[in-house]
C-alpha cells in the first residue's frame, strides 16, 4: 500500500488505494445514516463483511463488499 505519514500522523491514502474503500463518512452518506449508527452496527456485526481500521479512528470498507451488499438487499425487496 502506498502510504505517506504526514507530520499529525495522519495517513493519506494514494488516489487508487482511495478508489478501492469507502471512508465511514461516504459508507454512511450511501446509506443515509450517520457515522454514529455505521460504527454501531459494525460492532454489532449487522454487516456481512468485514471493515478494516487504518488507525484508531479510520475504519474503511471494500467498495465491492458494500456493493454486492446492497445488491443482496434490493433483490429481496
Amino acid at each position: 500500500m502506498n502510504a505517506l505519514v504526514t507530520k499529525s500522523s495522519k495517513i493519506k491514502l494514494s488516489s487508487h488505494v482511495r478508489k478501492l474503500f469507502y471512508s465511514t463518512r461516504e459508507f454512511a452518506k450511501l446509506l443515509g445514516k450517520s457515522e454514529k449508527t455505521i460504527l454501531r452496527w459494525k460492532e454489532d456485526r449487522t454487516f456481512p463483511f468485514p471493515s478494516y481500521e487504518l488507525g484508531e479512528r479510520s475504519t474503511v470498507w471494500l467498495i465491492s463488499d458494500v456493493e454486492k451488499w446492497l445488491n443482496s438487499r434490493a433483490n429481496k425487496k
